[in-house]
């Protein structure tokens, strides 16, 4: 992942409050994000997944975040990414990161499921996978817990392009 990786950071910030006894801080995934998403660490494993096995091109349907942040990864790498996303979700997209040759940005106006139909009929004529795939988003989402298990309990972000002390992390807490 260190190949695609654009510095991800998240940072816990807290105490936010006490409820019945118990402190819960608040996670902050986005604000330090380079694509100001907490889809970034997804985007990562997807496009580093890809990137490994060699396909130059792939096609993500969104609402709009996951777009932006596959976008984000995949084009300064050199990969072609066909992003399906809601009409609506306009307003979410920096051109930043989907304004680029690599980036072909189609807005749809129909629902999410419908679009779902179309990505996945789309893919299946162009020979291209779709991604992130589920697999790759259950390994998105375990950068969270895991981070959540080592990171220290103050607002002070942790790095994630850093190795995390997995020794520190217990396994009751990625359940």
């Amino acid at each position: 992942m260190a190949a695609v990786s654009i510095a991800e950071q998240m940072r816990i910030v807290g105490p936010a409050l006490d409820y019945r006894g118990v402190q819960i801080d608040l996670l902050d995934e986005s604000s330090l994000m380079h694509t100001g998403t907490f889809k970034s660490s997804l985007a990562a494993v997807a496009v580093a997944g890809a990137w490994a096995r060699g396909h130059a091109r792939f096609v993500t349907v969104s609402a709009g975040n996951t777009a932006q942040a596959m976008a984000a990864y995949a084009a300064p790498h050199g990969l072609e990414c066909f992003l399906l996303v809601t009409a609506v979700s306009h307003y979410k997209l920096d051109r930043r990161f989907v304004a680029h040759p690599n980036v072909h940005l189609f807005e749809i106006d129909r629902g999410e499921q419908v679009l779902k139909r179309l990505g996945g009929e789309f893919s299946g004529r162009a020979g291209l996978e779709v991604l992130p795939t589920p697999e790759q988003q259950l390994t998105g989402n375990k950068v969270r817990a895991l981070y959540l298990g080592a990171a220290p309990r103050r607002p002070a972000p942790l790095r994630l392009d850093r190795p995390v002390d997995l020794r520190r992390v217990r396994a009751d807490r990625l359940l």
